[in-house]
C-alpha cells in the first residue's frame, strides 16, 4: 500500500516543516493529519496510480473535492490538462457542446464545429463539479465516455474516441441523488467502484486549527480560547467557511492574536421541517469553563456587533441598545478600532 507522504514526518520525502501537517498529493498539498482525511487520501494515490478511467468523489460542500481532483491528475498525468467543468455555472442548453463538442452541420446559420472538454483533455482529466445537476440524458453520454472511452458530438452520430480520466464530483450521498432521480444510474455504476468520499471537517479532529492557523498566516496567530471557539463549532461548511471565518478575523484583529471575540460565524438551523437553511448572521461569544470575567465579555459583544455590521456605529449602538456617544467610549475603553461608518 501506498504510503502518504507527509511534511511533518517525511522531511526526506518533499516534505518542508516538520510542523505542518501536509498531505502530498501529486504537486498538491492538503492540509490534515486527521485519519479520516489520511484515508481519503491514500485512496486518491491508489486511483491516480492505477489509471483508471473514472472516478467518483462525494463530500459536503467546502471539503475539497476539486482539490483532491487536481492531485489525482497531477500525480498520474501533471503535463496534460486539467478541464474543469461546472455544471451548475453552464446553461443547460449549451451544457452538450461543451462537454462533448458539435459536429459539422448542414444548415448556414450554424455555429461551426468543435471539439469539446472531453476531446480537449486528450490523455487528462474533465473534472466535472456538481454531477447531479448535469441533465441526466447527459450523464449517461458521460458514462459512455468513462465505460467505452467514447463518446458522439453533438448533431452528429458517429462516435468518437476519447482518452481522458473523468472525476465527477457530488455534494448530495449518490444513493440519495440515485432515489430523487438527479443521478443517472448508468453513470454512478460506472463510478461507483471507484469512489472516494471526503470527510467533513466535523469529522477531522485536529486538522481544524491546521487550517485555521494557515488561513490566519501562521502558527501562534490564535490564541488558546480562538481554538476552543473553532473546535467546538461544527463547520457545516467545512473548509470553505473556516477559511472565511479566520480571514475575517484577521482582518479584525489587524497585527494582534485573533482571538475569540474576532470569530463571528453563521448557524445553520432546522425551520419548517427544512434542515441547513442559513439563519441571519449570528455572533458567539465563548465562555470557557473557567470562566471569563464581564469587562471581556462586554468587550467581545462590542467588538462581534461592530463586525456584525460591517463597521457601522450607529447600526451596532441601535443592536446594544446604547447610543452612539456611548458605543465610542465602549470602544476606546476596550481598545477596539473604529474605522468603520456612521
Amino acid at each position: 500500500m501506498h504510503r502518504i507522504p507527509l511534511a511533518k514526518d517525511a522531511m526526506n520525502e518533499g516534505g518542508s516543516d516538520r510542523s505542518i501537517g501536509l498531505l502530498s498529493l501529486g504537486s498538491q498539498s492538503i492540509v490534515g493529519d486527521s485519519p479520516a482525511m489520511r484515508e481519503a487520501v491514500e485512496r486518491a494515490w491508489e486511483l491516480a496510480a492505477s489509471g483508471v478511467p473514472g472516478v467518483l468523489l462525494v463530500g459536503e460542500a467546502g471539503t475539497g473535492k476539486q482539490l483532491l481532483a487536481r492531485g489525482i491528475h497531477y500525480s498520474a498525468a501533471p503535463y496534460d490538462p486539467f478541464l474543469p467543468f461546472n455544471a451548475a455555472a453552464i446553461p443547460v442548453p449549451l451544457q452538450a457542446a461543451e462537454l462533448f463538442g458539435t459536429h459539422p452541420s448542414m444548415t448556414a446559420d450554424a455555429p461551426p464545429p468543435r471539439r469539446g472538454l472531453t476531446e480537449l483533455a486528450g490523455v487528462g482529466t474533465l473534472y466535472v463539479a456538481d454531477l447531479t445537476r448535469l441533465p441526466l440524458a447527459l450523464q449517461r453520454r458521460l458514462a459512455a465516455a468513462v465505460r467505452d472511452r467514447q463518446i458522439v458530438r453533438e448533431g452528429g452520430d458517429a462516435p468518437v474516441r476519447v482518452a481522458c480520466r473523468v472525476v465527477a464530483a457530488t455534494s448530495a450521498p449518490p444513493e440519495a441523488a440515485l432515489a430523487a432521480g438527479t443521478l443517472d444510474e448508468e453513470l454512478y455504476a460506472a463510478l461507483a467502484p471507484v469512489r472516494v468520499d471526503l470527510p467533513p471537517l466535523r469529522e477531522r479532529p485536529g486538522d481544524v486549527r491546521l487550517l485555521a492557523e494557515l488561513f490566519a498566516g501562521g502558527a501562534g496567530r490564535l490564541d488558546d480560547e480562538a481554538v476552543e471557539t473553532l473546535d467546538a463549532h461544527p463547520w457545516p461548511g467545512n473548509v470553505r467557511e473556516l477559511k472565511h471565518v479566520v480571514e475575517r478575523a484577521a482582518s479584525l484583529a489587524g497585527d494582534a492574536a485573533i482571538r475569540a471575540e474576532h470569530l463571528i460565524v453563521l448557524h445553520r438551523t432546522a425551520r419548517s421541517g427544512l434542515s441547513n437553511q442559513i439563519s441571519p448572521p449570528a455572533a458567539v461569544i465563548h465562555i470557557p469553563s473557567g470562566g471569563k470575567p464581564l469587562h471581556r465579555v462586554e468587550g467581545e459583544a462590542v467588538a462581534l456587533t461592530l463586525g456584525l455590521t460591517r463597521g457601522n456605529q450607529s447600526a451596532a449602538a441601535r443592536i446594544l441598545g446604547i447610543s452612539r456617544p456611548t458605543l465610542a467610549r465602549k470602544l476606546r475603553e476596550h481598545g477596539i478600532a473604529s474605522h468603520g461608518t456612521e
